[in-house]
């Protein structure tokens, strides 16, 4: 699916605020790289992964979470390059100041149309 990878290098990230230093640091490697960091909140885990991550043809639904809010950080890397997620992560680990992100992923042609909520679940159990 090409137009995973036709978009900006993003991670969405969940459960890391600009507020907390793993938000800052995070934030701050991936300016390193230039890759952008987007914010997902609690109510977007009734989206598609690829609306979130703003591919083409993947519109927002009307949907409404209900669910309870994860207790997990969670990054989904989109178009990421492989050399500068592996430098992301190594870096981040590195850093004994932040706590390490609970659940990471990356956006695929096999899961870009499950909602958040339904790759959280998933990802809970591998």
């Amino acid at each position: 699916m090409s137009q995973i990878h036709d978009v900006q290098s993003t991670i969405l990230a969940y459960g890391l605020p600009d507020s907390s230093a793993e938000g800052l640091y995070l934030r701050a490697l991936a300016a390193e790289k230039n890759i952008l960091v987007k914010d997902v909140n609690v109510t977007d885990f009734s989206q598609k992964l690829g609306s979130i991550a703003g591919l083409t043809g993947f519109a927002r639904d009307n949907l409404k979470y209900s669910g309870a809010a994860p207790d997990h950080s969670i990054v989904w890397f989109i178009s990421v390059k492989r050399e500068d997620l592996n430098w992301l992560l190594q870096q981040y680990s590195l850093n004994k100041d932040v706590a390490s992100i609970d659940l990471k992923a990356v956006l695929t042609e096999h899961n870009v149309n499950w909602t958040l909520a339904d790759h959280y679940v998933e990802l809970q159990q591998e």
